[in-house]
């Protein structure tokens, strides 16, 4: 590839990516939001008795980001996607449920 069309596609993957986690932040600040001081830009949607406060924390993050990410996998299975997996990856799956095998009953 010529120099200028590596340098195309790098810039634009480079904005996807940047809007891509933009959103992502976005959507996981909205969520902390919500749940927990129970606002949104202003308006409350959730009265006071109701506030979950781990979530303004910096570990709510982590568990709205678990929650996005299972709700995500939710609808992509109900769609119907199907993950891909390579050769290795099932071959290495086999083996690793082989062993806990070994290690849990003591046959393989």
């Amino acid at each position: 590839m010529p120099p200028r069309i590596r340098l195309m596609a790098s810039t634009f993957d480079g904005i996807g990516m940047g809007l891509g986690f933009t959103v992502a932040l976005t959507c996981i600040g909205l969520v902390r939001e919500i749940l927990g001081a129970g606002a949104f830009f202003g308006m409350v949607i959730i009265p006071e008795d109701f506030h979950i406060s781990i979530f303004i924390l910096a570990p709510g993050a982590f568990f709205v980001l678990a929650i996005l990410n299972s709700a995500s996998e939710q609808v992509q299975g109900s769609i119907g996607h199907q993950r891909f997996r390579s050769p290795v990856q099932t071959g290495v799956r086999r083996r690793l449920l082989q062993l806990f095998r070994l290690f849990l009953h003591g046959e393989p």
